[in-house]
Parts: C-alpha cells; structure tokens; sequence
C-alpha cells in the first residue's frame, strides 16, 4: 500500500510540474529537419471561379455600396478559406471593362449599376489583400475579346473601346465583340494585360473558353471583308483556320506577356472541354477548334501555359462525353509537363434538388485524385455560397479541413535566398513558433505541427510571424514543429525544425 501511494504522489508531482510549465526549458531546440518524419507539404490547385459579370457571383447586384460589397468579397474569401480552396480566380474584365483602377478601360456597371462610374475604392486591390490576409492565391480572370453583353443595362461610358476605336469592335447577336483579326484589337488586350500585371501583384492570369463567340443559328460572325481582303492578297488558309491563326498567336504572344512582366504568375485558360468530336474515340459534341477557333491541344503541347483548365462539364456517366475519358485524353496531350487541372461544374448542383447531386461532384474530385491530376477549378462560387444541397459541407468534409499549397509551375525561376531567425517557445498553455525573415519576404510560411504520432498543417500569410498552438495540457501540445517559407514562385525555401526537449 505503501508503494502504491508513493507511486501516486510521484504521478501527481509531474503532472503538476507539466502543467507549470517546469518540466523543461522554455525555449525548444533546433534540429535537422531531415531527422524528422514530417510528411511532404501537400501541393494541390483548389480554385473556384467567382463570375462578376451579370453578378452571377459577386456582387451580388450592381449599386451596392463599397462597403456591402466589401463584406460580400470577406465572406467568399473567409468561405474559401474554411473549405480548404486555396485559389480565387476573380473575373475583372467581363467585356472590355474593369473591377479594377484602370486608365484604358471604364468601370464596369456591374459595380455601380453605370459603366464608368467610380465605386469609390478599388475592388480588385481589396480582393487582393483579403487573398493575401488568408493564404490564398488570387487570379485575374478577364474576357480578351468580348466588348459588351446582354446583362449590360447602362450607356457605354465614352472611354470604351467600340466608342474610342469602333472600327475594331463588331456586333455579333446581342453582344460586342472585338474582331480578332484585327491588329488593334489583339493589341488593345495585351496592353490592358500588361498593365493589369504590372500594376497588381497578382498570382495569376486566367482566360475561360471565349475566344472567337459561340455561333448563333446560322449567323456568320461579320468578319467576311477581312477574310475577303486576306485571300485576294493570297492567303491559302480557310475562314476557320484564318481565324484560328490570330487566337494562336494572341496566346502565344499573351503568355510572353506573362512572362516578361510578372514571370512567378501562372497562366492559364479553360477551354471547352471537347478539343474536337472523335477524341478520343467515341466523343461527340461541339467543335471548339472550329466553331471558336481555339486550338487548345496546340497551346498546351506548345508549352504557352501553365495549366489547361478543360471545362469537363459533363456527368461521368455521360453518353458521348463521359468525364474520365476525356480527362485521359487531355492529360495524354501534356507533352510538356504542364498543369492538367480540369473545371468542375459545381453549379450543376440544384438547391431545389434537380440537376446533379453532390455525389457526382465529389465523385468527379476522387477521379482526378486516381488520376493524379493536382488540381481543379470549380464553377462557381455560387454553388457553394448557397450550399446548394449541403455539397459545400460535403466538399470541406472530402478535404478533410487539410490545406494544400498550389503547385509551383513548369517554369519556377529558383527562389532567392530568405535568411531566417526563429524560435518555439511555451507561452502559458501555449506553445507559440515565431519568426522574422531578411530578403524576400516568403508568400506563405507552411507551419507543420507533430503531436504523439500525427501531423498537422497550417498556411500561414506571408506577412505574419509566428502560430500559435493551444493545448489543454502539455501532454496535448505538438513535440515537434517545422517551418517551410514558400516563395512567391511557390517554391519551397529551406525549412526550419524544433523538438521539445
């Protein structure tokens, strides 16, 4: 009996020299980060498309204040952020206007109801710092050809491109269009890019599948006097191949773009998911290469993206277009080594039921992890906003509340150098690792924490220096931790490691 109180008064002495705080020094020791067992730093695109124009996504209706529609922004980016997505694509130029400050083009009505007029603050800056504050990436989405649409219920501002230069916007059914073929017109979007670039530090440029307009009925896109004057001048190519040649070479010449003035961007574009019926075998449907003159199979095989985001927009059952043989099908044209990362139509999911379930997207997103795909993009924030059928739910329950960083791409230059000082140390019930950095400042610090057998993730904002790791004992507080910086490229940077003693 004796033994047996000894034994419990012993027990009750650490436990309460644990809990003190007195069970050890209160700084941690450094270590090789190579003796540890941490896993590898998970790498997945999670991107979700936020639509502006028509606001189908944000904001939800034009005229809103700068303010309401400053909270509807916070509460997609805080929703993202939860779910565990790590990448906004954010359309800012619906159709040859801006969501952004912008000298070339006017104000997009869908801000404030009037084409031109100022919101009072600049959107596309405060969805950047919001990305920034979170861990996310943000992407510049914008429309290179489209000049105006049917939801657009205000006078042209006297800035916009069909008043300052008509000659090279043409009317196609009920929208604008800037007629490709034209020189100018190509110009005009690759200037409004590299400005756009160089004037936000954005992670990325993003092109959807509207190159030349999907075709109405049997009505000819009127660029006939521009084809007529090209063969009389001995031009050998078609009418779809004439066009496809300006649509190659505004890509090619727009990823040059990219390059030169933001090189860690990622570019990327989501054509219509059907590069031509008959590939594979068996797949029937549009014709993208000839109906919107947009060879994507050439963009990608050529290397002048980062990513191809195919708009695989069909069920996985589908019948002529089913899911997995075409995701195959664009992933066996990668002779790069790019980015396969296929759009998901989420919004295919009803809230009153109809449409699909959240089972075919959810069974959409474990065939792209079979196939080793890194990433996708959803369409749209809406889907998830409404939580249309609990698939929101659904989807942060699939990812199991564990972030992923986005792949770095192809192209990545070698990070610069980022020097660091940085500790662990016990702050009351808490463990807290802190930092600062001389160089680069790291876009992300990727904060592991082992405590008994596993391991835990955090994405921390590049701004921030330190994590803070609550326990309700010391016997539940993480033994270990290491700390990645990952640079603006994505590239991670030499890591740093603690254990307890």
């Amino acid at each position: 009996m004796r033994s047996l109180t000894c034994i419990v008064l012993l027990a009750s002495v650490v436990f309460v020299m644990l809990v003190s705080g007195c069970a050890g020094p209160t700084r941690w020791s450094r270590i090789d980060p190579g003796r540890l067992d941490a896993p590898e730093l998970p790498r997945e695109m999670r991107g979700v498309w936020v639509a502006t124009v028509a606001n189908i996504d944000w904001p939800t209706e034009p005229g809103l204040t700068a303010g309401e529609q400053q909270a509807e922004a916070d509460a997609i980016l805080d929703q993202a952020k939860r779910l565990g997505l790590n990448s906004i694509i954010l359309q800012v130029r619906p159709h040859a206007d801006a969501m952004y400050a912008d000298a070339r083009e006017p104000w997009s009505s869908y801000l404030s109801g009037t084409q031109g007029e100022d919101p009072g603050y600049d959107p596309l800056a405060y969805w950047l710092e919001g990305a920034r504050d979170r861990g996310l990436e943000l992407h510049a989405w914008i429309n290179p050809f489209r000049a105006g649409h049917p939801a657009e219920s205000s006078e042209l501002a006297p800035s916009h491109i069909s008043v300052t230069d008509s000659e090279i916007v043409v009317e196609y059914g009920e929208y604008l269009w800037l007629d490709p073929s034209h020189p100018r017109a190509r110009a005009h979007s690759l200037a409004v890019v590299e400005d756009l670039l160089g004037r936000y530090d954005l992670d990325g440029l993003h092109l959807d599948d509207y190159f030349y307009p999907y075709p109405i009925d049997d009505t000819p896109f009127p660029d006939a006097d521009r084809y007529a004057a090209y063969a009389e001048q001995g031009g050998t190519l078609d009418l779809a191949g004439w066009r496809r040649s300006h649509i190659d070479g505004f890509v090619r010449d727009l990823s040059a773009v990219v390059r030169r003035t933001r090189p860690d961007a990622l570019f990327g574009i989501s054509p219509f998911g059907i590069w031509r019926p008959g590939h594979p075998e068996g797949i029937v449907g549009f014709d993208a290469y000839e109906r919107l003159a947009a060879d994507a199979r050439l963009w990608l095989r050529a290397g002048w993206l980062d990513y191809a985001s195919p708009q695989l927009y069909w069920k996985r059952d589908s019948e002529g277009q089913p899911f997995e043989p075409l995701l195959r099908w664009w992933q066996g044209e990668n002779s790069r080594d790019r980015a396969v990362w296929p759009g998901i139509y989420l919004t295919r999911v009803q809230a009153d039921g109809t449409g699909w379930t959240p089972e075919e997207i959810l069974g959409q997103l474990d065939v792209l992890a079979e196939r080793d795909a890194g990433g996708w993009l959803l369409f749209s924030m809406l889907g998830i906003s409404q939580d249309r059928q609990g698939v929101a739910e659904r989807m942060g329950e699939a990812l199991g509340g564990e972030p992923a960083i986005v792949p770095s791409s192809w192209g990545a230059s070698a990070p610069g150098s980022t020097r660091l000082r940085a500790e662990v140390v016990r702050d009351g019930n808490s463990v807290v690792a802190r930092w600062n950095s001389r160089g680069p400042t790291p876009r992300l610090w990727a904060v592991q924490a082992r405590t008994g057998d596993g391991w835990t993730l955090r994405i921390v904002p590049g701004d921030e220096s330190s994590a803070r790791f609550e326990a309700s004992s010391p016997l539940a507080e993480p033994d270990a931790i290491v700390l990645t910086p990952i640079a603006p490229n994505r590239r991670a940077l030499p890591s740093v490691a603690w254990i307890r003693p």
